[in-house]
């Protein structure tokens, strides 16, 4: 069993891991970037696209466990209405 689940997860990720560094390859333009203040920086394409994404995976996490939070609180106020009125 564990032959078979290694050798499905071997070839996806090596694929990945594949498609990652020609990605990084083909996008390593150095673009200026330039903040609110100051004088721009040089970074590669592919670090901006990489930081991009990862500040939107981050920020769609916080927010998924913000609205769990609200929903959590809203079901125990629901809750203890019903024992209030029972």
């Amino acid at each position: 069993m564990d032959k078979i689940l290694t050798k499905k997860l071997v070839i996806p990720l090596i694929t990945v891991l594949f498609l990652g560094a020609v990605f990084i390859d083909q996008n390593a333009v150095p673009v200026p970037m330039k903040f609110f203040i100051g004088s721009p920086i040089h970074m590669h394409l592919s670090a901006i696209i990489v930081v991009s994404m990862a500040a939107g995976s981050a920020l769609t996490i916080v927010g998924f466990l913000i609205f769990k939070g609200i929903q959590q609180k809203i079901k125990k106020r629901k809750m203890e209405q019903e024992i209030r009125d029972f």
